[in-house]
């Protein structure tokens, strides 16, 4: 597969992601906001999940493809500090859920859904109150697309080479030699976005979920453009996002443990000092 379509594929799977997380829990799949509420310890289960899941999906790669951990893992090494001109080449069951016995007399659906079932007690049925069943069953099954979306994600970051930042780098130093490969990593993670989307407006709720978790402020403001700039000074000078960077974790290379740590320390300084004045 050539890089530019390991790339698009890379990208449809991140978007896939992103899907994932939107239909079923109605949430969008935002690393930095995602590891931002777990550091303030928010939704503790499912951004958890979805951490756990964006780790596991790198390793995932490199047991699908056959390529060796160690061997993977000394190739990044050696991109990261060489030259920034070479290209990274990395090399290419278990039931999540099973439902409790006192609750199989339910329907999935009317376990998460219905207020009221019918268990038989002995000879007789008679109704009793699923309300306990409704909200563990839920929890579980967010959990699971969580991690099932954070893998995928993981998976398509690996795919599409983005967790080379070296690759990042190449694609804006537009004047120099440029590698146009994220380009197709975002054009079909948008695609498959899109998709999901207008599936989301024909839905009056999303499957594990009462309602979507979508931000509604669309105000453009002085917070927003000076964040955006500073996100992309860090960007270009790291060659790392949030997602990638994360991800990159399961890799054990030292940089980006010092990345992940700078980002968190962000994170935590403008929660606590500066949203306060604001």
């Amino acid at each position: 597969m050539s890089t530019y379509l390991q790339s698009l594929a890379g990208g449809m799977l991140i978007g896939a992601s992103a899907a994932i997380l939107l239909l079923l829990n109605g949430r969008i799949a935002g690393v930095s906001g995602i590891v931002g509420r777990l550091a303030q310890g928010i939704g503790l289960t499912t951004n958890l999940a979805f951490v756990l899941g964006l780790l596991l999906g790198p390793l995932a790669y490199l047991l699908a493809f056959g390529g060796a951990y160690r061997q993977s893992h000394r190739d990044l090494a050696a991109d990261y500090r060489r030259r920034p001109t070479r290209r990274l080449r990395l090399a290419h069951g278990i039931r999540l859920h099973q439902r409790a016995w006192r609750a199989r007399s339910c329907t999935p659906v009317s376990a998460i859904h219905s207020s009221r079932c019918h268990l038989p007690v002995g000879r007789r049925a008679r109704g009793h109150d699923c309300s306990r069943f409704r909200t563990m069953n839920r929890s579980i099954y967010q959990f699971a697309a969580a991690l099932l979306s954070g893998i995928v994600f993981g998976f398509g970051l690996s795919l599409s080479g983005m967790l080379n930042p070296v690759r990042v780098q190449g694609f804006l130093d537009v004047f120099g030699y440029w590698d146009p490969s994220l380009a197709f990593v975002l054009g079909g993670a948008v695609i498959v976005a899109f998709f999901s989307v207008q599936v989301m407006k024909r839905m009056r709720h999303p499957a594990f979920d009462d309602s979507f978790h979508i931000p509604t402020n669309r105000k453009i403001d002085s917070l927003l453009v000076i964040g955006s700039a500073l996100f992309g000074l860090g960007w270009g000078i790291g060659g790392f996002c949030p997602g990638p960077a994360v991800a990159s974790l399961s890799l054990g290379i030292p940089q980006t443990v010092l990345f992940v740590v700078a980002m968190l320390v962000g994170m935590t300084l403008y929660d606590r000092v500066w949203s306060k004045r604001t």
